[in-house]
């Protein structure tokens, strides 16, 4: 990470690196120990290795555990394509329960030179915990439920409290959204959050995990609050197409992630669903509701691009403080 450096090495040593490395990134065995994930680099892909130290020979699909992403709506999430990892690593985990798991990133600079970008090693138990809290963490907020039009089955399809994957959280904080005339919102990548600082988060006891989650709590409200502010009043109105069906996947997975957060942090639903704050989230929605009528029956149906408890949740989000 500092420089090159050399080493002596025997020629036996470097052919067995070398062949390990071939058996983990081969084509049989991706999703199981090797899988591209974002690369830090806009547009480009590192290759990720997971594999348990002890087993590397393991059937199920662990580098799909870390390294796996929703893109839209009609892919598995986190809960299900984990069930069966879970399980194949609780079942190791009983005959051996000092397992520990590898995570290598590999960066292709040229053809010439690769750069180890990732290196974490993690208890296998650790992550067999943590992995059943993330997924518990979408509840930790009332039930959203977004819209989206299956275009194979030809139906509607609302989803809410979907799991999103842990490099979820740099792949949807890593976007900055302005509005567009013609699609509402687009986004482009701006880097704010690594793929580390995903795996951080995800372990909800590691040492950095409260400070990183605290950071990622900050970086998804400022960057996702206009459209979470969008995705409001597209369900009052049920004009759902009003929002493309990026930004609401997007919506989806940030609503989620905002309920492993406060989880993490030590927020319950049960507790801060009465606190002020959040009672004056139910307010601004009712008076968005009540202009959306007014509009309807007293304006023709004339209704502003912006609702009255919109535009004051903005207000609200820029001067939290009431005086």
């Amino acid at each position: 990470m500092e420089g090159s450096g050399l080493f002596p090495t025997s020629a036996a040593l470097a052919q067995k690196m070398n062949d390990a490395l071939l058996y983990l990134a081969s084509d049989q065995q991706k999703g199981k120990t090797c899988i591209p994930i974002p690369s830090a680099q806009p547009g480009k892909r590192d290759l990720l290795l997971a594999y348990l130290e002890e087993a590397p020979d393991f059937a199920a699909e662990l580098a799909e555990m870390f390294g796996g992403e929703a893109q839209t709506f009609s892919e598995a999430d986190f809960r299900e394509r984990t069930q069966g990892v879970l399980q194949a690593l609780e079942g190791k985990l009983a005959t051996n329960p000092d397992l520990n798991i590898r995570l290598l990133a590999l960066r292709s600079i040229d053809k010439g030179r690769k750069q180890l970008s990732l290196h974490r090693r993690f208890r296998a138990a650790e992550v067999v915990e943590s992995a059943r809290l993330w997924k518990n963490g979408p509840r930790n907020t009332p039930s959203i439920s977004i819209w989206f039009y299956d275009k194979v089955a030809k139906e509607s399809v609302f989803k809410s409290h979907v799991v999103p994957h842990p490099l979820d959280v740099a792949s949807t904080l890593n976007r900055v959204w302005s509005t567009d005339a013609n699609t509402g919102f687009s986004p482009s990548f701006q880097r704010a959050i690594s793929a580390g600082d995903a795996y951080d988060v995800f372990l909800a006891h590691s040492p950095l995990s409260r400070v990183k989650t605290q950071r990622c709590m900050g970086v998804l409200l400022t960057r996702m609050a206009p459209v979470l502010g969008r995705l409001g009043a597209v369900k009052t109105s049920r004009e759902w197409t009003g929002l493309g069906d990026t930004a609401r996947w997007h919506c989806a997975k940030a609503v989620s992630l905002l309920g492993i957060f406060l989880k993490q942090l030590g927020h319950r639903k049960d507790n801060f669903m009465k606190e002020p704050v959040y009672q004056l989230g139910q307010l601004l929605a009712l008076a968005d509701s009540l202009h959306l009528q007014y509009c309807k029956h007293v304006r023709g149906d004339e209704t502003p691009t912006q609702l009255i408890g919109n535009a004051l949740f903005s207000t609200a989000l820029e001067q939290p403080v009431l005086r």
